[in-house]
């Protein structure tokens, strides 16, 4: 995860410091569920290696994890919406260190619940920390904002993709595509055009991270579609492209991927 908001609660969710109670208020409703869902993962693959046992774990349900929504437009308390919350809180964790719990809609949250929240807020259980997902920055219910940590958390400005140029090396593109992404890669390797070179250097740079696979791969493509003219060598990187679009994983290592994928542009 390289947003730096979330590096900073993980890096408190590791030495077990982090805070009972958090807004995270932003422009994007979707920028918070995924933000919310790259958090989880991340702290899944602080305990669980395989991303992808991750990525189901995820998807089916974790007895650490809660998602709270309204039944419908509002929280009702004759819905019982916050009942979930309630059982979740009065329980240690069960695989985790910690219990997250996320709450969506939390500007919905009426004058009704302010008593029965009032406990819970005052009286926070060990273990565990709850985000209420403000999409649009609303007050909320003072109850909750008189105790919970207020967070900005926007969505990054796009990056204009950069395209490749004809006859450009692949070295001098890959430079010019990694340095988009500071946060993710260094700048102080040589781009080699001796293409095994090359892919150690890239490799390298992907520090073992799929995010950052993810980034060369796609660099490789676009540059491969203006500059290759072999169609089994365009499908291979469109096949590399597709695994990182559906999170399946190879068999080989992140490095041996990308010493594979560079070699073979020649």
């Amino acid at each position: 995860m390289k947003e730096l908001l979330g590096q900073a609660l993980l890096a408190r969710y590791s030495k077990r410091s982090l805070g009972h109670f958090y807004i995270l208020n932003s422009s994007s409703e979707d920028y918070l569920k995924q933000w919310s869902k790259d958090f989880v993962l991340s702290v899944l693959f602080d305990q669980n290696k395989d991303a992808n046992q991750n990525e189901r774990r995820f998807n089916q349900g974790h007895p650490d994890l809660l998602w709270l929504t309204p039944e419908e437009d509002h929280y009702k308390i004759e819905n019982k919406d916050f009942d979930p919350l309630f059982q979740a809180m009065a329980h240690k964790p069960l695989e985790l260190p910690w219990k997250f719990i996320f709450v969506e809609k939390p500007q919905t949250i009426g004058s009704s619940y302010a008593n029965k929240l009032l406990k819970t807020l005052e009286e926070p259980t060990d273990h565990c920390t709850i985000f209420f997902l403000n999409a649009g920055a609303t007050p909320l219910l003072s109850t909750v904002e008189s105790r919970a940590i207020k967070l900005n958390l926007n969505p990054p400005e796009p990056v204009e993709e950069l395209t490749a140029k004809p006859k450009e090396s692949l070295a001098d593109f890959m430079q010019r595509w990694t340095a988009q992404y500071p946060n993710n890669f260094d700048a102080d390797l040589e781009f080699s055009n001796q293409l095994p070179k090359l892919a150690g250097e890239l490799s390298l740079l992907s520090k073992g991270k799929y995010e950052n696979e993810a980034i060369v791969i796609q660099g490789l493509l676009n540059w491969s579609l203006v500059n290759i003219e072999n169609p089994k060598t365009i499908e291979e990187i469109l096949d590399a492209s597709k695994h990182h679009q559906h999170s399946k994983a190879f068999n080989s290592s992140i490095n041996e991927r990308i010493f594979s994928l560079v070699t073979t542009l020649s």
